[in-house]
């Protein structure tokens, strides 16, 4: 049975979404999602939904949990698209790489993972038949470094149940083992939960291997 180098990875997140909510709150984190983070609207002054979470999280006092969970010299490492890329195709975590960047959140930013196989989308997939931890470590490479990185904050718009994050934490834990290695996902997704009260509701927790598969908390 195939055993990860990590049993747990830390994480934090920033704005909440419920992708079947019908509340006000609710209704806005879809719009969050669908419109303005999946298709990458402008918002505000033309910036990207990205930059304009990154310096919420940044600039305002109330989110110092998650301000603190960077770090000065964090390598900013965005988690690769479900398919190999093509072109100028949006790449929604490389996005908001840039824009913790430009917040003073990280060093720099540095592509170190890229799809080598395509997988299943976990939004379109069925229930029971989405991609498992261990596939999306096979479909990743990792890009070779001379001096591994002292931290690296992995990068990701939409964290789920955590699957991509801990095989990309996995995947980079492997090739640099030295590495401290953490996660930020801009939004979390909290679909067995009706409504939200709120839809900035930043956390920080942890996905965790349970031995088949990842559980997240919160």
């Amino acid at each position: 049975m195939w055993q990860p180098p990590l049993s747990s990875i830390k994480y934090a997140s920033f704005w909440v979404y419920s992708p079947r909510g019908k509340s006000l709150e609710s209704e806005k984190s879809q719009l969050l999602v669908i419109n303005y983070i999946k298709k990458s609207k402008p918002y505000r002054d033309y910036k990207t939904i990205f930059h304009y979470g990154a310096e919420l999280v940044a600039r305002d006092s109330q989110y110092a949990s998650i301000k603190s969970f960077f770090g000065q010299h964090d390598v900013l490492v965005p988690v690769p698209n479900s398919a190999k890329r093509r072109g100028n195709e949006l790449w929604p975590s490389f996005e908001l790489a840039q824009g913790l960047l430009a917040n003073g959140l990280g060093q720099r930013v540095e592509p170190l993972l890229e799809r080598g196989i395509t997988v299943q989308k976990s939004a379109t997939a069925e229930l029971g038949q989405r991609t498992t931890v261990k596939e999306h470590f096979d479909s990743l490479k990792v890009k070779e470094l001379l001096t591994p990185p002292e931290r690296i904050m992995l990068v990701d718009d939409v964290i789920t149940k955590g699957r991509t994050i801990f095989a990309a934490a996995c995947k980079l834990k492997a090739a640099f083992p030295e590495t401290d290695i953490r996660v930020f996902a801009i939004v979390r997704t909290k679909g067995l939960v009706p409504e939200i009260e709120y839809i900035r509701e930043p956390a920080v927790g942890a996905v965790t291997w349970t031995g088949m598969d990842v559980s997240r908390e919160p």
